[in-house]
C-alpha cells in the first residue's frame, strides 16, 4: 500500500509505515473495518468505501468521500471553527482545536495538522464549502 501511494522510501519499513498510516486513516474515515485474526490484522473494506470504490464518476468518488472526510470528528471541529466560528485556517488553529494539550507540542503535530488542514482546503476547494478569504496557504 505504501508503494501504491507513491512513498519511495529506501527501506521497507518506511515503505510498510506510509501503508499502515493509509490505512489508519482509511479505519478513522469508515472505509476499511481492520479486526484480528490471531497474530494477523485482516483488514475488509466497509460498505461505505465500497460505495466510494464502485461509484460511477470521480465526482460522485469524491463527493462520497467528501462526506465520509466531514464525519470525521477532527475535520467536522475545525470546518465549524471556520465556518461558523469565521476562524482563518491556520496550522495553529488546526493544533488548538484537534489534538490535547499534552500533544500539543509533539514533534508531529504540525505534520499532522497540516494534513487535516490540507484536507480542509481540499473540501473546501472541491465544494465551495468555505470561502477563500477563511482558507490561508
Amino acid at each position: 500500500l505504501g508503494s501504491e501511494l507513491g512513498h519511495r522510501g529506501k527501506q521497507k519499513r518506511y515503505v510498510a509505515r506510509h501503508g499502515q498510516y493509509a490505512k489508519a486513516t482509511l479505519e478513522e474515515l469508515g472505509l476499511i473495518k481492520r479486526t484480528r485474526n490471531g497474530r494477523d490484522i485482516i483488514s475488509e473494506i466497509t460498505p461505505k468505501g465500497e460505495l466510494i470504490t464502485q461509484a460511477p464518476d470521480e465526482d460522485t468518488k469524491k463527493r462520497l468521500l467528501i462526506e465520509a472526510m466531514l464525519n470525521y470528528q477532527p475535520i467536522w471541529l475545525i470546518m465549524g471553527k471556520v465556518t461558523e466560528g469565521g476562524q482563518k485556517l491556520t496550522d495553529e488553529l488546526v493544533i488548538k482545536t484537534v489534538f490535547p494539550l499534552e500533544d500539543q507540542e509533539a514533534d508531529t503535530s504540525s505534520r499532522r495538522a497540516q494534513t487535516l488542514k490540507n484536507w480542509v482546503k481540499w473540501i473546501s476547494k472541491y465544494s465551495g464549502i468555505i470561502s477563500k478569504m477563511t482558507v490561508c496557504n
